[in-house]
Parts: C-alpha cells; structure tokens; sequence
C-alpha cells in the first residue's frame, strides 16, 4: 500500500494529527541512588504503544518544568508522527536541585571558594540513577533499543555536553541548548580538549546552539565558541559535532529554536532523506536497496548494534522509487522490509503492487491475498478503524488482480 506519507500530503489537517495520539504520564522511583523518591515523566505515542519494535529512548531534563516538558515532547511527537524523527520513548526527568545535580565535580580551587555553600559536582549521581535505576524501570515495562538521546538547557546544556564529553558513554547523541560552559571557569572545553587531543572519543552526535541577547546567554555562548573552537582544530571522526548561534534569541527562547532544528539535524544524520533516495536512485553504480542497507549498517556500526528499521519507514523508501517509475528498485526494497518484518499486511500488500505494476499478475494476487491473512493473523495491532480500512484496500486488490487474471485467460 502507498506511503502514509505520500497519503499525508493530501490529508495533513486530518490524518497527520490523528497519528500525533498518545499517553503521557508521571511515575515514582524508590531511588537508592538518591536516598529517596524521585519522579519522572513518560510520554509514549501511539506508533509505539501498538509496536512490537524496539524503540530508542530520548531524556527530557527539567521536566518539573511542565511548560518546558509539554514543548519538547509535542515537538518530538509531531516530527515522529510526520516521519522527521524516529518514534522514541520520551523520558522526562525532574530535578531537585539543578546547580548540584547537572554540574560535573569542581577542578578549579576558585568555583570550590565562589560556591562552597551551594552544592555542585552531582553530576555523576544523576547519571547513576538513570543508568541503574531509570534505565531498567524503563526496560520492564517495554522493548527498548540501545540508542540513548538527551536534550538540555542551560545547566540541564551542560550535563549533556559533559556526558559526552566524558567517557562514561551514558548518552549516545545530545542537544544542549544555551549550555553553561562557563561553569568551572571553562572546565567543559578544557575536558574537550584534553578528550580529543587522547585520541579517545567515543561515538557520539553533540548538537548546540545559543543566543546572542543577554549578558548570561551571550558568557554562556562565548565559552560554547571556545569548545566549538577547539572541536574545529583538532577534529575527530568519532564525534559528530554541530554548534550554531542564533541571533537575536536569550537564554529563555532559544530553547524553541534550539530543540526543533537539533531534533531535524539528528533525523538528517539517521534517516535517508527523499533527496538522498532520489541520489541513490539515479547511481547505477550499485543498487537502490543495496546504497540504503549500507546506509544503515554504517549507523549500525556506529551505534553498535542493528538498528530495528521500522516497517514503515522501509515501506516509505520503497515507494521513493515508485513514485519514479522505478518498480523494480521499489521491489527490491519491500521485499527487504519482509525479510525483517514478515507479518507486516502493509509490505505484503505494497509488494502486490510492485509485482502488479511489473506484469507479474500471478504474483501480486499470491501478495494481496497474503497481506489479507496476515492482517487477519494481527488483528489484535490495530483499532477496528484501521482494520476495517486496511481489509477494503487489501480486498480491492486482490479483486482486481483476479478479474486481471480471468480476462487474461
């Protein structure tokens, strides 16, 4: 069946909408990291409450903050709904003492002077308790894939950017927004330095960006440049680092600028854009479905381990070449989506009308027909609404390459 993408762009005021659902919702951890109880927030959409699929999961610091905890995950749940970023698990974790818990511990003897009746240095706490704690509360309750995101702003910007540029490797791709690399007088950049001039940094993906209004927001990105400057002069290919500044916004709007464009460059490095397929297409050197597995097996060498590509998005790439006429490329490409989702009725369903557009009568009603009894097989997946749109299409199929067949004989 078409892309629910292509569908969209005729339908967005209705459907892209009604695929943004889902459910969010507040727990209480027993921490004993922490010595007491802490809170965080779920928010788990739709796509991903039906799926079976393993799903990456994206941390929201600050989220006692609902404004700030509403913005990040509606702007995450409409990108997925519309295909722009992958479906994750959003996971909101509210502080209770932000200078303590976000800061990395002091090096300079003067921060430990400035501020000795203001606990700092918890950063490595915070970490523990979402790595022993957080991390298997999550894995209990659904099928998570080892690909762990963050977002943060301001002093939630610096625990981020520390994580990465530490070498615990508790996060594998961040969004800091407007970070506090001025804390410690310059300790993050220095870390950066000294991480990078090793030669041992790990694989990660690190995205910034600051304001220019403000007297804290214009020292907070002066000392951004300085770690930017530093990235630039002694590069390194494990790390994927981006910094932009945004004139004109402070310390308190950057957030909405800062958080969409990270979100669209992290889909930009993930997913393969329709630009990109298009350039994949037009290579004869080597295969469509070939360029996009190899695609995806260098994210895979970079996240170390395979990525569960979801049916849906197999399906969109599929029809990438079908909307150019090129029916055999779109075949080869669905049928590599059956290879790893068998039971998918919308695959079996798009590879009928590959096998039909290519002359193959015979075949596409044997796809029709099994997108039909998978559907029936899965019934339990989706709403009655769905089904009973999913078993017209699939019927209206099979109905045609049948009468197709007797008029052949």
């Amino acid at each position: 069946m078409k892309s629910i993408l292509y569908i969209a762009a005729c339908l967005l005021p209705v459907s892209a909408w009604a695929q943004s659902t889902g459910e969010g919702s507040h727990h209480t951890i027993n921490s004993e990291v922490f010595g007491k109880e802490r809170e965080i927030k779920l928010y788990i959409s739709d796509a991903i409450a039906e799926s079976d699929d393993a799903h990456p999961v994206l941390f929201v610091f600050d989220a006692q903050f609902e404004p700030y905890w509403d913005l990040v995950a509606n702007t995450v749940n409409y990108l997925s709904a519309v295909d722009q970023f992958p479906h994750v698990i959003i996971v909101g974790i509210c502080t209770e003492h932000r200078p303590k818990e976000f800061t990395p511990e002091p090096i300079d003897e003067r921060t430990k002077k400035r501020w000795d009746d203001t606990p700092l240095g918890g950063a490595s706490v915070l970490s523990e308790h979402i790595r022993s704690e957080v991390m298997p509360f999550l894995e209990e309750r659904y099928n998570v894939f080892p690909l762990r995101m963050a977002i943060g702003h301001s002093l939630g910007g610096t625990y981020v950017s520390n994580s990465v540029f530490d070498k615990e490797g508790l996060f594998h791709a961040v969004i800091s927004v407007s970070p506090n690399m001025a804390y410690d007088y310059g300790a993050l950049p220095a870390k950066l330095a000294d991480i990078l001039e090793e030669g041992k940094m790990r694989r990660a993906w690190h995205f910034a960006g600051a304001g220019t209004v403000g007297d804290m927001e214009n020292l907070f990105r002066r000392n951004a440049l300085v770690a930017d400057s530093i990235y630039r002069a002694n590069p390194h290919p494990n790390l994927i680092w981006d910094f932009r500044v945004y004139e004109g916004l402070n310390h308190m709007n950057s957030p909405i600028h800062v958080i969409s464009e990270g979100l669209a460059a992290f889909n930009e490095f993930w997913n393969i854009s329709e630009e990109e397929a298009m350039a994949y297409l037009s290579d004869t050197s080597a295969t469509y479905v070939s360029q996009l597995q190899a695609h995806y097996q260098k994210l895979n060498e970079w996240i170390g381990t395979e990525y569960p590509l979801s049916a849906d998005m197999i399906n969109t790439l599929g029809y990438t070449a079908a909307y150019s006429d090129d029916w055999n490329s779109a075949l080869g490409v669905i049928e590599w989506g059956l290879s790893a989702h068998p039971d998918d009725p919308n695959l079996s369903d798009s590879k009928g009308e590959c096998l039909e557009n290519l002359g193959d009568m015979e075949g596409a009603l044997a796809s029709y027909t099994r997108a039909l009894e998978v559907l029936e097989s899965v019934k339990e997946r989706y709403s009655a609404e769905d089904i009973e749109y999913y078993e017209e299409i699939f019927k209206l199929n099979k109905d045609r390459a049948t009468a197709a067949l007797k008029d052949a004989k």
